[in-house]
């Protein structure tokens, strides 16, 4: 490919080693011979470089705050965008970059990349969660939360108009990018697909032990504390069932106590902390069931969870709440599906799954068959194609700018560029 060669900068609040999709794509453009350097999170006991296979790292030794104070997330945000700023230009300053990619959370991280589009670097802004729904979803009880969807909108755009390609995480995630006013000749859908190498597709297979699981955000518009209430519906009625909860989040707390007060202490397990996929892999296959809970509202109904991806490549039967998006993505015949996160509704599927292992058993291996169950490796050419048009374009306005006497040609405008760049929706 023509990408080889090309400097790609990185920028993402967050530790790359343990973000899926940034650390899906910094690998993705290191084979494709892309030098590859990605901005993120560290923890303070290590080096401020290192190296994830091919790619450089350049490490803000912060932990990532997960609380519910605003103002502690406007300074962590603050404080990170200030230090990538930093580093991109000291970076443009030894030599061209071709291209920068700003993952949110926020938008606003792409003044981050500012030096280096200055130079003509190509930008691309990740939307990975859409900032306005996930305000609204969790701080939906505040008063001032109307006006700051307004003002998040805002900043969405404003952040979409300074970047050659805005990159959704799935389709009903593109309407609304798009419905927010973003330019829809701008937005790409690049599907948060599981790389093959680090989650295989399994066959299902006959638990040991009737156990659920769950892994990822522990926050509270994941109902995970209906989950608990359903366990404890379940042992009333004489099913031993177990729960394990394999993540970190900012109901830990409340729900280790919540575990206490029903005295399930010995059949729901919190560590509380996340684990590398290696490890999480065997935990999740001991499992019957796989848990996607979801408590609807207008963040979750954009939301086609990873987590559940990774259940189904896993050969893992899914009960997962019923959403316009998953509902696009998986039919009734792949997983079990509850509307909304009740007790006594998850209580009755899990009851189903279990009395009907055959049928279990079918719906995985078809979900399997689905298109989100694909790997990324189908989706990363398109990807690829993206980051490569976004670096021609870069060559092409730096090429205009040093004709003497010569303006940029209308056609190289930001404006006007969107028409070459690849539109398949992957």
């Amino acid at each position: 490919m023509r990408i080889a060669g090309r400097r790609i900068v990185s920028i993402a609040y967050t530790t790359a080693p343990s973000d899926p999709r940034v650390r899906r794509q910094c690998e993705s453009l290191a084979r494709a011979g892309c030098r590859v350097i990605q901005i993120g999170l560290g923890e303070p006991s290590q080096p401020r470089l290192g190296r994830l296979g091919d790619v450089v790292v350049v490490r803000w030794r912060h932990a990532r705050y997960r609380g519910r104070w605003l103002w502690r997330y406007a300074v962590a945000y603050l404080r990170f965008l200030l230090f990538a700023r930093a580093v991109v230009r000291r970076l443009a300053r030894r030599g061209a970059i071709d291209v920068v990619q700003v993952s949110n959370l926020p938008d606003s991280l792409i003044i981050g990349a500012g030096p280096a589009r200055r130079l003509g670097a190509g930008l691309i802004l990740d939307i990975r969660d859409p900032m306005p729904e996930l305000f609204a979803s969790k701080f939906r009880r505040g008063v001032l939360t109307p006006l700051a969807v307004r003002l998040l909108e805002a900043q969405e755009r404003w952040a979409s108009r300074r970047c050659d390609v805005v990159l959704t995480v799935n389709d009903a995630h593109c309407r609304a990018t798009i419905a927010h006013g973003v330019s829809a000749d701008r937005v790409r859908v690049v599907l948060n697909a599981a790389d093959e190498k680090v989650v295989p597709v399994l066959a299902p297979r006959d638990p040991e032990e009737p156990r659920l699981v769950y892994h990822g955000t522990v926050a509270a518009r994941m109902g995970l504390e209906n989950v608990i209430d359903a366990v404890a519906l379940l042992r009333a009625r004489g099913v031993p069932i177990c729960f394990d909860v394999y993540g970190d989040g900012d109901v830990v707390d409340a729900l280790r106590r919540q575990v206490k007060r029903l005295g399930l202490t010995q059949a729901v397990s919190i560590p509380g902390r996340r684990h590398p996929m290696a490890e999480l892999i065997p935990l999740i296959r001991r499992a019957a069931i796989a848990l996607v809970p979801m408590a609807r509202d207008v963040f979750m109904d954009l939301v086609l969870p990873s987590k559940l991806i990774e259940y189904v490549r896993l050969g893992l039967p899914a009960i997962v709440t019923r959403t316009p998006t998953v509902a696009a993505y998986f039919d009734d015949t792949m997983v079990w599906y509850v509307d909304g996160v009740a007790p006594s509704d998850l209580a009755r599927a899990v009851e189903a799954v279990l009395t009907h292992p055959g049928e279990a058993r079918v719906r995985a291996e078809r979900a399997q068959l689905a298109v989100a169950a694909q790997p990324w490796q189908h989706f990363e050419p398109g990807y690829l194609d993206v980051v490569e048009a976004v670096a021609d374009l870069r060559e092409r306005r730096v090429h205009a700018s040093t004709i003497p006497g010569s303006p940029r040609s209308s056609s190289l405008s930001r404006s006007r560029v969107h028409g070459d760049l690849p539109s398949d929706r992957a």
